[in-house]
């Protein structure tokens, strides 16, 4: 029996076509690589789109130039375009196939993360009437503004019949919110929520699924991560926490990071490896001599 493919990896393979080297390949930024690497080798330098049309040129000086090298820019099994290099030295070869090779993989990410988008809006375009009920519903949560638990979930299921892995699912808990509840009242617990998500939401990127799923929890949602991706984000995160001044509050978050890597699995079942790992963070955290001290910073009366 031969091989079956995912929906997404038939749209993945059949799709390339669609795209033009511009849309992928940051073409601006090949041409001052590009730019640069010709000056300094003395080389000329040429990029043309798979129908032959030129899309950058750099004419060398070099009147001894007389060996030329081309590299085609694949994306699957279709061709985008072509670099070509003439040169008279052999030891620049293999940088040029060293950029060519950066700028490929550069366009297969964006490629990647273009599709993966449109495929998930398709599952929410298509979804049957009781799907589209919540969705016309309310889907933020109304203290921060994120996703609510509801819709959180059902964005959680779109992801999964989509089958875009990697996805990373992160926990965000917010450290001894009862702290400030106990001892600064109702509005300004609520407010350390809202503080908390504010800078989640500054930390993520546009396709970030971030959802409050509890009263002081979040569940962030990556799909197509990249390596360390998410350990990179909740970092930042806990970085703007930590720099975070406040009269009163002492805004911080124990992370716990898991990896979707199969289609078969289940975001949902995940949720609690991804809380088991935050535990274990908070419990670092926790130990941490100037923990306590920032927390209890201020003298409650």
């Amino acid at each position: 029996m031969g091989k079956k493919y995912s929906e997404l990896d038939k749209k993945l393979r059949d799709n390339v076509g669609y795209y033009h080297m511009s849309e992928l390949f940051m073409l601006d930024t090949l041409k001052g690589m590009f730019d640069a690497f010709g000056k300094l080798q003395g080389v000329s330098l040429k990029v043309t789109d798979v129908q032959g049309t030129v899309c950058y040129e750099y004419e060398s000086d070099n009147t001894g130039l007389a060996e030329e090298i081309t590299y085609d820019f694949n994306l699957g099994q279709k061709k985008l375009g072509t670099a070509s290099m003439k040169y008279a030295d052999d030891s620049v070869v293999n940088l040029f196939v060293v950029i060519c090779d950066a700028a490929e993989k550069l366009g297969e990410q964006t490629y990647l993360h273009k599709e993966c988008r449109k495929h998930i809006e398709d599952f929410e375009t298509h979804m049957d009437s009781d799907d589209k009920l919540v969705m016309q519903g309310a889907k933020e949560d109304a203290l921060t503004g994120v996703l609510n638990r509801p819709y959180f979930n059902k964005r959680m299921q779109i992801i999964d019949r989509s089958e875009v892995v990697p996805t990373a699912l992160i926990n965000l808990n917010i450290n001894d919110w009862k702290y400030a509840n106990d001892n600064f009242g109702d509005d300004e617990s609520d407010r350390l929520i809202a503080i908390v998500a504010e800078i989640i939401r500054q930390e993520a990127k546009p396709e970030y699924v971030i959802g409050r799923t509890d009263g002081d929890v979040f569940h962030v949602i990556i799909p197509m991560a990249e390596k360390e991706e998410a350990q990179t984000f909740c970092a930042k995160v806990k970085a703007a926490l930590e720099g975070y001044d406040d009269e009163c509050l002492s805004p911080s978050v124990a992370a716990g990071v898991v990896m979707k890597t199969n289609v078969e699995q289940k975001l949902q079942d995940l949720m609690s490896d991804a809380e088991y790992e935050m535990f274990a963070d908070k419990y670092e955290m926790k130990q941490e001599p100037c923990y306590q001290a920032r927390l209890k910073r201020w003298k409650v009366e």
